[in-house]
């Protein structure tokens, strides 16, 4: 709640539930919010302690892969959770990450 995330959701997917409540639950939980484009470049802003942490679903490796490996050798954590059929990825502090997991489970329709 005090720290600023950054994420991406394509308006399509806010129409069904199965994106939506997780996303808004972990949306809603940051202090700030921003929708900066690229996951790589938004996890080099979480490394350098630019943003505080970062979530988006079914991120695609070229994404994901690069930027999870800047936040791990900066000292940061990273994360991976199945919520309602979709995967969630996330990055951040260690309570960032572990809040953004219980906020996005917190979506679940199951």
């Amino acid at each position: 709640a005090q720290l600023g995330a950054a994420t991406y959701i394509h308006p399509n997917w806010l129409m069904d539930p199965l994106c939506a409540m997780p996303w808004h639950a972990a949306a809603t939980s940051a202090a700030a919010l921003r929708m900066l484009g690229s996951g790589s470049c938004d996890l080099g802003r979480v490394a350098d302690g630019q943003l505080g942490c970062w979530f988006q679903h079914s991120c695609p490796e070229w994404d994901w892969l690069p930027g999870k490996a800047i936040v791990r050798a900066a000292g940061g954590a990273v994360d991976t959770v199945q919520v309602n059929g979709l995967e969630w990825f996330m990055a951040g502090g260690t309570t960032a990450v572990r809040e953004l997991r219980a906020a996005l489970e917190s979506g679940s329709v199951a």
